[in-house]
C-alpha cells in the first residue's frame, strides 16, 4: 500500500519537473511610468543645462548670433557630457538614479532559465554598447539636424529629380517618416511588455531594470503635479482674462452695489431698527423687575412703621425737573389713595400721580428715577415717559 502510494507521488514529481524546464520563468516587470518618469527628468536637466549656457550670453549681444549659430553643437555638447557621466562608465543617468533604475545587457538574458533573474555578474552594457548608444543620442541628432539645415538653405528639394542632392533630400524624408514610424511601433510595444522604453534601447538590446529590487522611487512628484496644475490654471486665465469686458463689468457691478444699498435702507435698516428697540424695551422691563425686587427690603421696612416724613422726604437741591411742585392744600384724599405703581404698596406714601395718570410714592418716583438713569423716566406698567407729576 505504502509503496503504490510512493510512486504515485514520485510521477507526479516528476512531471512537475519536466513541466518546469518546458515553461519559462516568469518575466520581471518593470514599471512603464518609471522608465517614462526617468526619461522625463532627464530631458529636464538637459532643459535646464540649455537654459543656464544661454543665460551665460544673455547680456553680451555680440554673441548672441554666435550662440544662436552653434546652438546644435552645443545641445549636442550638453547630450555628450550627460552620457559621458553616466553610460560611459556604467552608471545610471540622474534620471534613472532617482527612479532606482540602471542599463542592462539584455541578450545576456535570453535564455529561458534566466528571464526571471534581475540580476547576473557582468550584466551591464559591454564598451561596444555604450559607444554605440553615446553615437546614436549625440552625434548622429547633430549630424542630422545639420544635413537638414544645409538642405533647407541651399534648396535641395527645389532642384532636379537627377541631381544627387535632390535625391538625398528625398531620401531624408523618407527615412525621417520611417523613423517616426518606428518609433510609434516600438512605443507600443513598450506599452504592452515595458522592456524598452526607446528604439535605440531596442537595436542596442540594452534595457532598463530596477538597481534593487526591493527599494521604493525616489522621486516625489507632489512639487511636480502643483506645478502643474498652477500652470494650467494660469494658462486658462490668460485665455479668458482677455475676452472680459472690464467696462461693463464694472458697470453692472455698480448698478448691482447701489441696488443692494437701496434694498438695505428700504427693508433691511427699518426691521434691525424695530428689531433693536424691541429688545430695548425687553431691557428696561428686565432693569424695572429687578429694580423691584431690590426695594423688597424698603418694603419691609416700610411695614414696621418708619414715618412717612422721613423716609419720603429728599432735600430740595436733589429735586428734578420733571416732578411738580408740591401743592399746598392739605391731604383730603389720603384715605382714598391707590397702591403704588413701583412697590405695590397698598397706599402710596405720599403719592404722586403722573402724566399716564398710575400713583407713585414720592420716595419710590425718585428710587426709579435714579436707576433708570438720566433723562426722563419710564412707568413701570405702561413704558410711558414720564413728563410730568402731581401730589395727589
Amino acid at each position: 500500500m505504502w509503496s503504490a502510494e510512493l510512486e504515485r507521488e514520485a510521477e507526479s514529481v516528476s512531471l512537475d519537473i519536466r513541466h518546469g524546464e518546458r515553461s519559462p520563468l516568469s518575466k520581471i516587470d518593470i514599471t512603464r511610468v518609471s522608465q517614462l518618469d526617468a526619461e522625463m527628468l532627464d530631458n529636464e536637466l538637459l532643459a535646464l543645462l540649455k537654459t543656464q549656457s544661454q543665460d551665460i550670453f544673455k547680456h553680451l549681444p555680440q554673441y548672441q548670433g554666435v550662440v544662436a549659430r552653434y546652438q546644435p553643437e552645443i545641445n549636442a555638447f550638453l547630450r555628450g557630457m550627460l552620457w559621458f557621466l553616466a553610460l560611459r562608465v556604467n552608471k545610471p543617468s540622474p534620471g534613472d538614479e532617482l527612479s532606482n533604475l540602471r542599463y542592462r545587457n539584455e541578450s545576456l538574458f535570453d535564455a529561458s532559465f534566466k528571464k526571471g533573474l534581475m540580476k547576473l555578474p557582468n550584466d551591464a552594457p559591454t564598451r561596444v554598447q555604450r559607444l554605440l548608444h553615446g553615437v546614436a543620442t549625440v552625434l548622429v541628432p547633430l549630424g542630422w539636424e545639420r544635413l537638414r539645415e544645409l538642405s533647407m538653405i541651399n534648396h535641395w528639394s527645389a532642384l532636379e529629380e537627377d541631381d544627387w542632392r535632390y535625391q538625398i533630400c528625398i531620401l531624408m524624408g523618407k527615412l525621417e517618416k520611417f523613423w517616426l514610424v518606428a518609433t510609434l511601433g516600438n512605443f507600443l510595444a513598450f506599452f504592452y511588455n515595458g522592456r524598452y522604453r526607446s528604439l535605440v534601447d531596442r537595436l542596442l538590446c540594452i534595457r532598463a531594470v530596477y538597481q534593487k529590487a526591493e527599494a521604493h522611487r525616489a522621486a516625489s512628484f507632489d512639487f511636480i503635479n502643483q506645478q502643474l496644475l498652477y500652470d494650467g490654471f494660469s494658462e486658462m486665465l490668460m485665455c479668458l482674462l482677455p475676452l472680459v469686458d472690464w467696462v461693463k463689468l464694472r458697470r453692472v457691478s455698480m448698478k448691482w452695489y447701489k441696488s443692494a444699498l437701496l434694498f438695505y435702507g428700504l427693508h433691511v435698516y427699518p426691521r434691525f431698527t424695530k428689531l433693536y428697540k424691541f429688545f430695548e424695551r425687553v431691557y428696561r422691563r428686565y432693569k424695572k423687575k429687578r429694580a423691584r425686587h431690590s426695594n423688597s427690603s424698603l418694603e419691609n421696612e416700610a411695614d414696621e412703621g418708619y414715618s412717612s416724613d422721613s423716609s419720603c422726604a429728599l432735600d430740595d437741591d436733589e429735586e428734578y425737573e420733571f416732578v411738580d411742585q408740591v401743592d399746598d392744600q392739605p391731604d383730603t384724599t389720603s384715605s382714598l389713595n391707590p397702591s403704588c405703581s413701583f412697590c405695590h404698596r397698598e397706599r402710596a406714601c405720599v403719592p404722586f400721580v403722573t402724566n399716564c395718570q398710575h400713583v407713585y410714592c414720592y420716595y419710590c418716583l425718585k428710587v426709579s428715577q435714579l436707576q433708570q438713569g438720566p433723562g426722563d423716566p419710564v412707568c413701570a406698567l405702561c413704558d410711558e415717559l414720564i413728563t410730568s407729576s402731581v401730589r395727589l
